[in-house]
């Protein structure tokens, strides 16, 4: 702008005397006739019009003065206190120039700024990186990019944007520095949320797959459940009536020592036909959801006939401590059968070698009834223990496990107001243990009217008992 208003001043010399002239001719006109000489009045004339040419040059260019130092303040304004850093580095990255945006930038005084490194302030793992934007700012001659972590005073981390171009002959160069460390919290929030949801869009996609390959399990397993009951009722029919004659014969015959222990043995061996039969049949009933006293022993062994084969073809042993007199409890016997038809067989599954032993204890614990069935399997690692009772969670081959069978179980316990615990190390085996309580979670008053209605007593008997005892 100044030199535009300097270019002018230069160019309008002759208009500048034209109009010396004319304010010279003015002033003449005014004053009386001189009687000095014709050379002497033109010299007079000549230095009195260029001293009033000065004055008017004198006058423009104070006022071109005043143009360029209003031009240059606001231009500094505009450089200070810009919304971005603005700094001039040299060839070597030495900071030259900054404005007052770039002090407050970096927290500390534009003076201690002056005559330091740039990229001191640029951090480790980025430093690199700007030694080679630099470096193509002064060989391209053009503009430049590049993203990095800057360190301010107090050591916190802000990730800006550098935008540089060379000035003049290539000695020095203009960066600045734009703060987008919020931009880049959201794109890393925002690519954190689309891998979490790429994440849970994946389980859920396997969920939905494990739920249809359990739905199809389950299918398959009624179709069975179904089947093997038809099975048991055609069976039971006839195997009865062989039973009877069996029987029949036995009394009335006389028969050799032989052949009469030949009998005995058709006989008991028909009567654990019919056994295993009838414990098909209950397992395959549909749950009443109603709560009865059940001998726990009882039930173990019903289940236990039903995995006496593939015990047997394991080679497994099976050891029983049962508690005598053990108290009934009040819960669901279908379910309470399946919670130890799964431990039963999980126990059997973890037996990879031939030998293995589960021993099943069982015992009066206070108020409630315990099982617990041990094996001397493989064990489980402790890593994953806490998952174990989770739905589709299974360390077995995905042809032998659902993944469904403890988290069932467990499920069914604390519906019954009880507690399962386990206990395991690799390579040395596994217990589980359930405790149920005797009186099914349910108060004295409840049990004592079930046991009332069931015996053929009215309720108000018992509420009057319980009120007077």
């Amino acid at each position: 702008m100044g030199n535009t208003k300097i270019k002018r001043v230069l160019t309008s010399a002759a208009d500048l005397r034209s109009q010396a002239e004319k304010m010279m001719e003015a002033k003449m006109s005014k004053t009386v006739p001189s009687r000095m000489d014709g050379e002497a009045l033109r010299l007079l004339h000549e230095l009195q019009v260029h001293q009033i040419e000065l004055e008017l040059q004198n006058a423009e260019l104070l006022q071109v003065r005043d143009e360029v130092e209003s031009a240059l303040e606001k231009y500094t304004d505009l450089y200070d206190f810009a919304p971005i850093s603005y700094f001039t580095l040299d060839q070597d990255g030495v900071i030259r120039a900054a404005n007052l945006t770039a002090a407050g930038f970096f927290g500390i005084e534009r003076s201690q700024l002056l005559g330091r490194r740039f990229g001191l302030f640029i951090v480790n793992e980025h430093r690199q990186v700007f030694s080679e934007f630099l470096w193509k700012v002064f060989t391209s001659q053009g503009k430049e990019s590049c993203e990095v972590g800057l360190l301010t005073v107090n050591k916190s981390s802000l990730s800006v944007q550098i935008e540089a171009i060379s000035l003049g002959a290539g000695q020095e160069c203009r960066i600045a520095v734009i703060d987008i460390t919020r931009r880049k919290q959201a794109e890393e929030a925002l690519q954190n949320l689309n891998t979490e949801l790429e994440q849970k869009v994946e389980q859920r996609t396997l969920e939905l797959q494990e739920t249809q390959k359990q739905y199809l399990y389950g299918e398959k397993l009624s179709a069975i459940g179904k089947l093997s009951a038809s099975i048991a009722h055609e069976f039971n029919n006839p195997l009865q009536g062989i039973l009877t004659v069996l029987k029949g014969v036995k009394k009335r015959a006389i028969m050799y020592e032989e052949d009469q222990r030949l009998m005995e043995a058709a006989v008991v061996e028909g009567e654990r036909i019919k056994n295993l039969i009838n414990s098909l049949k209950d397992f395959n009933r549909p749950s009443s959801g109603k709560k009865t006293f059940m001998d726990v022993n009882n039930s173990i062994d019903a289940i236990l006939i039903l995995q006496t084969s593939d015990f047997n073809s394991r080679q497994i042993s099976v050891v029983q401590n049962y508690a005598e007199n053990l108290p009934k409890i009040l819960a669901v016997p279908d379910q309470i059968k399946q919670v130890f038809l799964n431990l039963l067989t999980n126990a059997a599954d973890a037996c990879h070698v031939r030998g293995c032993v589960i021993q099943i204890s069982t015992w009066k614990e206070n108020d409630r009834v315990a099982v617990a069935i041990k094996d001397t399997g493989v064990g489980i690692k402790p890593e994953e223990m806490e998952h174990i009772f989770q739905p589709f969670f299974s360390t077995k081959p995905e042809v032998k496990g659902t993944g469904l069978g403890l988290s069932i179980s467990y499920g069914i316990i604390k519906q019954h107001n009880g507690e399962i615990r386990v206990r395991s190390q690799p390579r040395e085996g596994t217990t589980f243990t359930v405790l149920l309580p005797i009186n099914g979670g349910e108060s004295t008053v409840s049990v004592m009217k079930r046991e009332s209605k069931s015996s053929g007593l009215k309720p108000n008997s018992v509420d009057s008992d319980h009120r007077t005892g």
